[in-house]
């Protein structure tokens, strides 16, 4: 049987611990959760983690507001940080669109310092785009 006395608590110091945010992280994320908006400078900076909150606690309202952030903004310099974040979150439609993107602007991603990186550390990423990339050429014979 639970007993309240012993669960849910507040510590004696009043302070509840959450260890996946910093101080910055979690005044962005009430900030979203009471307004319904952020400052764009406050999107830009923390809207992987945003969109890592909404894999967590499952907040429609925030993955919504994140993809369309992402595809708003997405361009060849943010395309395969946005990729790895909607592989990491499940966001299928968006990471169709950035696939989509990274392969009808592959000249300047792939030849990036950045891809090659991303080449080392997400192989399985790397092999889907290239066969995106190889598919597309056939399409255009």
């Amino acid at each position: 049987m639970l007993d309240s006395n012993s669960i849910c608590k507040v510590p004696p110091n009043g302070i509840i611990p959450v260890k996946e945010f910093n101080y910055e992280e979690l005044d962005c994320f009430l900030e979203l959760l009471y307004t319904g908006s952020l400052p764009e400078e406050k999107v830009e900076k923390h809207v992987r983690f945003l969109s890592l909150a909404d894999d967590k606690y499952g907040i429609p309202y925030l993955r919504k507001f994140c993809e369309r952030h992402m595809l708003g903004c997405l361009n060849s310099s943010n395309a395969i940080d946005a990729l790895e974040t909607s592989v990491i979150c499940s966001y299928e439609s968006l990471k169709k669109t950035v696939v989509d993107f990274i392969v009808n602007n592959a000249y300047d991603i792939v030849s990036s310092d950045r891809y090659a990186q991303f080449a080392h550390e997400r192989p399985d990423l790397n092999v889907e785009i290239t066969r995106a990339i190889v598919m597309q050429g056939k399409t255009e014979k």
